[in-house]
C-alpha cells in the first residue's frame, strides 16, 4: 500500500486528544446514604448490569479509536497495488531486419547476433513461465511467433528468419508489438544496430560492434554537357577514415562495343560524402557504367553490398514521328518541337514533316500525324493521330458526318489523361465534322452533342481522331494545344520506368506500349500486367522487356541499390518509428477511499448506537 498524502496521518494525533478527554473525565465516588427497601432492590439490579456496562464502554472507546484511525487513513489517500509491473503476461522481441544488419564484424553479422541474443532471452523467459512473441522488422514486418511457450517453436521460427536488403519496416513492427501490448502486460525489446536518441519505453538491445565500418558507393550520375557525358560518383566511409580507389568502366560507348575506363583516388573522412568527377572521356552514349571501390590499404569493410554500382540509360531509344499535312500548321510544328525539347534527355525524337501526299509513309514510324489528307490504309503499327480527316482510312471502324458551320464551343467528354490541364470549354470553332460512330473509342470532346475528339488505346489499335480544322478553331493558338500533344505522347508512348536507379523495396511503376512484358533479374523472370507496380527485394541489375507490334523486343535496364541510409552503419536516429504508443509495464494501483468511507460510516453508526444504549 502507498500513501499519496502521508501528512494525513497527522490526524492520528486525535488519539492523544481522546486519551486526554478520558483522563480528565470525572469518575464516580462511593458515598453512604440512608438505605431503604427500594434502594436496596435497585442496587441488586445494577449489580446485574455492571458487567454489560464495562463491555459497552470498551466497545465505545474502540469505535472512537477506529473513527480517528479511519479518518487519518482517508486523509492520507492510500493506494493499494493490484498488479505488479513484474507480473508480465509475455515478452515481445523485435528484431531489426534492415540491410545494415548484414554488416559483419568479429566473425558474425549484426543480424546473427540479434537472433542469438533473442534466442537466449526467449529461453530464459520461457524458463520463468513467461511466453514470448517475436517480430521480424524486415522489408515487411511480420510475426515469427506469438505468445509462444515452446522453446522448440521459437527455435524453428528464428532459424527461418532472414535479414532483408531493404530498410526494415520498423514502424510496422512496432504497430504489431503495440497490438500485442494492448491485450497483455508486456515488455518490448528491440534488437538493432541503430542508435536512437529517444527510445521511449522500448528496451533497445545494441547488437552493433565497435569494429563496424563501411566504405560505399552512394550514387552515380551521368550528365550530358555539350553532348558528352560527365560522370559523378558519390562515395563515403562510415566508422573510419580511408583512402578509396574508385574505378569507372563505361561499356558499349558511342553505339559500339568499346569500353573506356578511368580511375581516381580520394580521401574520405569518417561520415563525409565525397563526389568524384570523371570527365573528358569522349562518351556521348553508353550501355552501362560500372563503378567499384577498393580501400587503398587493402582492408575489407563490414558491408560488401554497396561496393559496386551500375548506371543505365546512357543510350536513348529513338522515337520517329511523322507530321504529314498538305497544309502544315506552324502551331502544330511548334508543339512537336516543344515535345522534342521536353524529352531530349529521355528519347531521341526524330521529326519528319512531308507535305506531299506521295511522301506520306504508313510504316517505319512510331507516331503518325495526318492532317487534312489521309492515307488510304491505316498504319498497322504505331500511334496514329488524324486531324481534320477528309476521308476515313481503311482499317478504321469509324464514320463521319458532313461539315457543320457556325459558332461553336466545345464541351468535355470522358476523363482521360490526354485532357489533363485542358479546359474543353475554352476551345471554339466555326466548322467541324461530327463523328457518327466510333466503336471501341472513348469520346473526349463534344461539339453540339456530337463527338469531335475520340481515342482508342488497346493492343489492336492506338488511334486518336480530331475532326476540328485547326485553321477554323482557336485550339492551335491556345497554350493547351502543346499540352495536349505532350499528354497524347505520354498516353500512347509511356516511359517504361520512371528512372534507372531504385532502392531495394522502392515502388517501381512499369508502363509499356508493347505486350508480353516481363521483369528479368538474377535467376528469375516475372510476367507483369501493365500498368504495374513492383519492387525488388535484392540489389542488382534488372531488365524490363516488352514485345512491340513490329516484332521487335525492347529492353529497359535498371539498377537496384542498397538505400544510402543503410550504408551508414553509425547513423543515429531521433526516435523509433511507431513506438510512441507503446508503454512499458507499470504497477497498477487502486484507491480504497470508498471502502474506508463505508467502514468509517459503519463504525460511527455503531458508536452512536452504543452511546444510546448506555443512556437507556
Amino acid at each position: 500500500m502507498r500513501l499519496l498524502l502521508p501528512l494525513g496521518l497527522l490526524a492520528l494525533l486525535g488519539l492523544l486528544v481522546l486519551l486526554i478527554i478520558y483522563l480528565i473525565k470525572p469518575s464516580y465516588q462511593n458515598k453512604s446514604i440512608p438505605s431503604t427497601y427500594i434502594w436496596r432492590e435497585s442496587l441488586k439490579y445494577r449489580k446485574k448490569q455492571k458487567t454489560d456496562s464495562i463491555f459497552r464502554n470498551l466497545l465505545i472507546i474502540l469505535c472512537q479509536i477506529l473513527i480517528i484511525v479511519l479518518a487519518a487513513f482517508i486523509l492520507s489517500m492510500p493506494l493499494v497495488q493490484i498488479y505488479s509491473a513484474d507480473d508480465l503476461d509475455q515478452n515481445i522481441l523485435v528484431i531489426d531486419g534492415s540491410a545494415n544488419m548484414r554488416a559483419a564484424s568479429d566473425g558474425s553479422t549484426r543480424f546473427e547476433r540479434a537472433v542469438s541474443q533473442a534466442r537466449d532471452f526467449a529461453e530464459e523467459s520461457i524458463g520463468r513461465n513467461v511466453p514470448v512473441s517475436i517480430i521480424l522488422a524486415g522489408e515487411q514486418a511480420s510475426y515469427i511467433v506469438t505468445e509462444e511457450s515452446s522453446l522448440e517453436m521459437v527455435e524453428e521460427g528464428l532459424s527461418s528468419a532472414q535479414c532483408s536488403f531493404a530498410t526494415g519496416d520498423i514502424e510496422g513492427a512496432m504497430r504489431l508489438a503495440d497490438a500485442l501490448t494492448e491485450k497483455s502486460n508486456a515488455q518490448v525489446y528491440y534488437y538493432t544496430g541503430t542508435e536512437y536518441r529517444n527510445a521511449g519505453d522500448i528496451n533497445v538491445i545494441d547488437v552493433s560492434s565497435e569494429n563496424d565500418w563501411n566504405a560505399c558507393v552512394l550514387d552515380v550520375r551521368a550528365e550530358s554537357v555539350d553532348n558528352y557525358y560527365t560522370f559523378y560518383v558519390d562515395v563515403a566511409v562510415y566508422g573510419s577514415s580511408k583512402y578509396l580507389d574508385i574505378s569507372l568502366a563505361v561499356n558499349g560507348m558511342n553505339d559500339g562495343e568499346e569500353t573506356v575506363t578511368a580511375q581516381s583516388r580520394t580521401n574520405c573522412a569518417d561520415g563525409e560524402t565525397v563526389t568524384v568527377k570523371f570527365s573528358d572521356l569522349g562518351v556521348y552514349s553508353f550501355e552501362d557504367a560500372e563503378v567499384s571501390i577498393r580501400v587503398d590499404d587493402g582492408t575489407v569493410d563490414s558491408f560488401e553490398n554497396d561496393d559496386t554500382f551500375y548506371l543505365y540509360g546512357g543510350t536513348k531509344e529513338t522515337i520517329r514521328i511523322q507530321y504529314a499535312s498538305s497544309l502544315q500548321n506552324n502551331f502544330f510544328t511548334g508543339a512537336l518541337l516543344v515535345l522534342q525539347s521536353i524529352y531530349a534527355d529521355r528519347w531521341d525524337i526524330e521529326l519528319s514533316m512531308p507535305t506531299d501526299s506521295e511522301d506520306f509513309a504508313t510504316s517505319g514510324y512510331d507516331f503518325y500525324i495526318f492532317e487534312h489528307s489521309m492515307p488510304s490504309v491505316l498504319p498497322t503499327y504505331g500511334v496514329v493521330f488524324l486531324v481534320n480527316p477528309s476521308t476515313v482510312p481503311r482499317g478504321l471502324d469509324l464514320s463521319l458526318g458532313g461539315n457543320v458551320s457556325g459558332d461553336f464551343t466545345m464541351t468535355g467528354g470522358v476523363v482521360n489523361p490526354i485532357m489533363n490541364y485542358i479546359d474543353a470549354t475554352a476551345i471554339t470553332a466555326t466548322t467541324y465534322r461530327p463523328i457518327m460512330s466510333a466503336e471501341g473509342f472513348e469520346t473526349l470532346m463534344y461539339c453540339e452533342g456530337d463527338g469531335v475528339f475520340v481515342v482508342r488505346n488497346d493492343a489492336e489499335m492506338k488511334v486518336a481522331v480530331l475532326t476540328l480544322n485547326l485553321n477554323t478553331s482557336n485550339l492551335a493558338m491556345l497554350y493547351q494545344f502543346p499540352t495536349m500533344i505532350v499528354n497524347m505522347f505520354d498516353y500512347f508512348i509511356p516511359q517504361t520506368i520512371q528512372d534507372n536507379v531504385f532502392d531495394v523495396g522502392e515502388a517501381i511503376t512499369i508502363q509499356a506500349r508493347g505486350t508480353d512484358v516481363k521483369v528479368v533479374g538474377g535467376q528469375s523472370e516475372t510476367a507483369v500486367q501493365v500498368p504495374a507496380t513492383v519492387s525488388m527485394s535484392a540489389p542488382g541489375s534488372y531488365t524490363v522487356t516488352q514485345m512491340l507490334a513490329t516484332g521487335r523486343r525492347v529492353e529497359t535496364d535498371f539498377y537496384v541499390k542498397i538505400a544510402s541510409s543503410e550504408s551508414n552503419l553509425n547513423r543515429i536516429e531521433d526516435a523509433i518509428p511507431g513506438a510512441d504508443s507503446i508503454e512499458k509495464p507499470k504497477d497498477i494501483e487502486s484507491d480504497i477511499y470508498l471502502w474506508l468511507a463505508v467502514a468509517l460510516f459503519a463504525v460511527i453508526f455503531l458508536e452512536r448506537f452504543l452511546q444510546a444504549r448506555e443512556k437507556i
